[in-house]
């Protein structure tokens, strides 16, 4: 695309290639059909409960797609961010041989592998702790200056990234992040 317009920043060039495969219109229109007719019928008291019985309900259309062995790919997402491009691949595929005894544990294969610029990591951890801590301020009933609690937070980032480090989950890669799974 040439335009990829988010609250005033352009992020284009971006590129989005996607395949389905062995995934039949037909399959996917039968468990749609379905779900939205008995997630309409569910009274909303339990949402637990009426998730186990949607599930249940759906999960012959949903045998018969995985017969076919399917699999959903992003070839590629990319798009240029303020302090570089980012890129982003990912695989997932029924690899399992028999449907009716589906175990996601065992029989899903699945790859990603991402580059970001560092510093776009680097502000998303940031949040994410900031939330973090916030919420459990919060549920402590307790208050932090601002300066204390910034510190915090950026001692915080400063350990989960090197924890993603060493466990080898991010690889720094120049003034890029790249994580394969």
């Amino acid at each position: 695309a040439n335009t990829l317009q988010i609250n005033n920043q352009n992020y284009a060039p971006a590129v989005l290639d996607c395949a389905w495969r062995h995934i039949h219109a037909r399959g996917l229109s039968q468990v749609y059909r379905q779900f939205a007719q008995l997630s309409s019928q569910m009274p909303t008291n339990n949402p637990e409960a009426n998730g186990l019985l949607l599930f249940e309900k759906i999960k012959q259309p949903l045998l018969a797609i995985l017969r076919d062995s399917p699999a959903f790919s992003i070839d590629q997402f990319s798009f240029q961010t303020p302090d570089g491009p980012a890129t982003l691949s990912a695989r997932l595929a029924y690899a399992g041989q028999q449907p009716d005894n589906f175990n996601p544990a065992t029989d899903l294969e699945g790859h990603l592998s991402t580059q970001l610029p560092q510093s776009l990591v680097m502000q998303l951890l940031e949040a994410r702790v900031r939330s973090d801590y916030l919420q459990l301020l919060e549920q402590l009933g307790h208050e932090m200056e601002e300066a204390q609690f910034q510190a915090a937070v950026n001692d915080g980032v400063g350990k989960r990234m090197k924890a993603l480090i060493r466990q080898g989950v991010v690889q720094r890669r120049g003034d890029m992040f790249g994580a394969e799974l």
